[in-house]
């Protein structure tokens, strides 16, 4: 019971103001304010961690803020709007987000493709092909908390990994300098 005293989990609240057309007022639309209380907590003796908003976009992109920069999110009229506490507000395309998140992590969905890059990492059943990697490469898989959970070593810049026994999840991919994201089912 004290340790869970002692640790506090992260909140997030959402508060939802609508205004709705009436014959009297008929441009009147619905607007959403996403307001967000980042109470992250940590256990004594631990550093706590930043906060982020990454808004991840459709092309691998991303705008990421920190939580204590931003004031509100607004969403509504096919926009998502990030209002920072100071600065001018970023307004994001409904149309091109991907999907929001909030993290402890500055993270990103995704690469950029590299010219002259030839890696391969593709999904074949259970199994992870890698090809086109240096002779060498290592591989290595992360689960979502950011654990190593697999290695193997790439034999003439081709690898793969068996994944069929690992529980399902979202992991990471990492070798030859490449980073992908994939989705055990």
């Amino acid at each position: 019971m004290t340790a869970a005293l002692r640790v506090l989990m992260p909140a997030v609240m959402l508060i939802f103001d609508t205004e709705l057309a009436t014959s009297e007022q008929p441009n009147m639309s619905k607007k959403y304010t996403l307001l967000i209380l980042a109470l992250a907590g940590m256990s004594i003796g631990m550093k706590a961690q930043t906060q982020y908003v990454n808004v991840l976009y459709q092309d691998n992109s991303n705008h990421a803020m920190s939580k204590s920069e931003i004031d509100k999110i607004e969403i509504g009229q096919g926009f998502v709007t990030v209002v920072p506490k100071s600065g001018t507000p970023a307004k994001h395309r409904m149309s091109d987000i991907a999907k929001i998140v909030l993290d402890d992590r500055n993270i990103t969905d995704g690469i950029t493709a590299v010219n002259g890059n030839t890696l391969s990492i593709k999904a074949d059943g259970n199994s992870i092909r890698i090809s086109g990697a240096t002779a060498d490469a290592n591989i290595e898989i992360y689960d979502a908390a950011g654990r190593i959970v697999g290695r193997a070593t790439c034999s003439e810049g081709n690898g793969t990994v068996n994944v069929g026994n690992y529980p399902t999840g979202t992991y990471i991919i990492k070798t030859d300098g490449t980073t992908r994201k994939f989705i055990k089912r």
